[in-house]
């Protein structure tokens, strides 16, 4: 027996055929024509199966074959019943449509209805009787006429749909539910198709469009307007029934076995100010238990209790309040696992979901059972006490400078004008002091020049801090080794890198401190932008300080520094310069830990 495919278009189709054997035996495109249709068929030798794919147009085509005893399969018949019920859905809106405009006539001319169903037999006789210009008087007949022929229209799709309503079990079973008559339960199966595709009942109220955009954060809810990201058919049936008739429930939440040691069993912490949202998912059954919590020490140190020895890993999100988590949570000999959010958000894809700290939770429990999840380092103690440090030491810089241009604006507003990196000196600030400014002015340079004093007694502790690490640390005294690279700057590098062994090679380096450029290539396009500026920005002003000392005869970056600048300038220059810094400190920070 032959198989037979036609790949129905407007004007032209295209046929294969695939003869007992199982090859393709005839591949033709053919104009649609019943001739050639009948005479390319007559031409196949025994029995032919044909399926048509249920396109515009396959009615017809499958008359004539059926007609000319030919075996019709339709693909996707489905589709058909869908078309059929989407048809009448059509004529109802067009129809409704015709009976507004009437509605429109009558108050134009400001006629009250007299019953409720102006459409009905007691409606019809008050529309006859109306006395009515002869313009509006057709108007009002042409739009009766039409809306009789919808009438009857409907009519006979109804009687169809009902004809096979009744050879579907399905329809008995949904015409249960109050509210639902058989044409909305046909509505229904043609629409959603095979339920096995649905986990629940709440994918298939959001596949309807019927879920509300949902945006919660901390407690914080924001509910929109429904998504309308579904089948608008389905969502039409809504509006047709009582609350009854609604498809979806909330389905129960299944508690999880707090269970033991041997389980496969995840957690996951969404962070917040004042609220945990924490979930479990047992990875074996699919369960997820969700519990939320105040961000309190206790109500953690409860939660911790009740599932230690239990948890596998705990994942949770490097955002504010992560820290102290974490360290909660270590100390009970928990795995703990840091995530980066906004790879974790990636991760996601970028179609429009609902956001709620209950999806957040149970979004990293699952990245997490899946080794998917986006891991951040989790610093050692000794690193993220260095880490705490240095930057400390870098917002007083900070700081600092921000003192001194507010102080030097203000001398040049009094006609005082001097160069700002002298206001960070010790002579600079006498200068400033003792200048005969308005009684206002010389409050307000007292005032800049005591905090600046403070800021610069603070920052002298930390650089002395610092420097008396690197006196003993051997990582430290490694990197004060690479030129312009001096004890502050080494311990600002190292606090920023850690262990080196995190890295596969040293171009990640230059991508975590963002000196490395904005790269867009597709094909043989290739584009390179700005700076991307993702990674550490501590790390990238420490680079960028030790590269500025490139410009010295004695440094062994001057020659690449030097060409650098002619080609594109000093400031690509001090950045090509702080690239290979940063490289050369990932090697020379590899080599202590292999040789320890």
């Amino acid at each position: 027996m032959n198989s037979v495919g036609i790949d129905l278009h407007r004007n032209r189709s295209q046929i294969a055929v695939i003869d007992s054997n199982g090859e393709l035996s005839l591949s033709r495109r053919i104009v649609n024509d019943r001739a050639t249709f009948l005479e390319l068929l007559a031409e196949l030798e025994g029995d032919s199966r044909i399926a048509v794919e249920a396109t515009y147009g396959w009615e017809a085509l499958a008359e004539l074959l059926e007609d000319a005893g030919h075996e019709i399969h339709l693909a996707h018949p489905l589709r058909t019943r869908r078309e059929l019920l989407r048809h009448r859905i059509a004529l109802t809106g067009m129809r409704s449509a015709l009976k507004n405009r009437v509605h429109a006539i009558l108050a134009k001319h400001g006629i009250t209805r007299q019953h409720s169903d102006l459409f009905g037999p007691g409606g019809r006789r008050f529309l006859d009787q109306l006395q009515l210009r002869a313009a509006p008087r057709r108007r009002l007949d042409s739009l009766m006429a039409l809306i009789d022929d919808f009438d009857r229209e409907i009519a006979q799709t109804t009687a169809e749909i009902e004809q096979r309503a009744k050879a579907d079990d399905r329809v008995d079973v949904l015409t249960q539910i109050r509210g639902v008559g058989r044409y909305t339960a046909m509505l229904i199966i043609a629409e959603v198709g095979e339920i096995g595709r649905f986990p629940d009942a709440r994918h298939l109220c959001a596949w309807a469009g019927l879920t509300p955009t949902v945006r919660s954060s901390d407690g914080k809810a924001r509910l929109g307007r429904i998504s309308r990201q579904g089948s608008p058919a389905l969502r039409w049936i809504s509006w047709m029934g009582p609350p009854a008739a609604a498809i979806g429930s909330r389905p129960r939440q299944v508690p999880i076995d707090e269970g033991g040691p041997g389980e496969m069993v995840y957690a996951a912490i969404d962070i917040h100010k004042r609220v945990f949202q924490a979930a479990v998912l047992d990875a074996d059954s699919g369960q997820l238990g969700q519990e939320r919590l105040p961000a309190t020490r206790e109500a953690l140190d409860d939660w911790a209790t009740r599932w230690a020895g239990k948890l596998e890993a705990v994942a949770l999100e490097a955002t504010t309040g992560w820290r102290w988590v974490a360290r909660e949570l270590q100390a009970r000999g928990f795995d703990v696992r840091l995530c980066d959010p906004g790879e974790a958000r990636a991760l996601g894809g970028s179609k429009r979901r609902p956001k709620t700290d209950r999806l957040d939770a149970a979004w990293l429990a699952r990245l997490l059972a899946k080794e998917m999840l986006p891991e951040a380092w989790l610093p050692p103690a000794e690193i993220q006490y260095l880490r705490d440090r240095t930057r400390l030491r870098h917002a007083l810089a900070q700081d600092r400078n921000r003192w001194a241009q507010r102080l030097h604006a203000l001398l040049t507003h009094e006609g005082w004008p001097c160069g700002r990196g002298r206001l960070l000196t010790v002579s600079g600030q006498k200068w400033a002091s003792a200048l005969a400014l308005p009684e206002p002015a010389r409050a307000s340079v007292e005032a800049m020049l005591t905090i600046i004093h403070a800021l610069d007694e603070q920052i002298e502790l930390l650089d002395t801090e610092l420097r008396r690490l690197a006196r003993s640390d051997p990582r430290l005294q490694a990197l004060c080794a690479i030129f312009g690279v001096g004890p502050v700057l080494a311990a600002h590098i190292l606090a920023e890198l850690g262990e080196a062994s995190r890295f596969r090679r040293a171009r990640q380096v230059v991508r975590l401190s963002g000196l490395d450029p904005v790269v867009s290539e597709s094909a043989n396009v290739r584009r390179r932008g700005r700076l991307s500026k993702q990674g550490s920005p501590e790390l990238r002003w420490a680079l960028a300080e030790a590269a500025h000392h490139a410009c010295r005869r004695r440094s062994p970056d001057h020659a690449l520094y030097t060409s650098a600048k002619q080609r594109r300038g000093t400031q690509r220059a001090t950045l090509t310069v702080a690239r290979k810094i940063a490289r050369r400190a990932y090697h020379v920070l590899a080599d202590l830990e292999q040789a320890a």
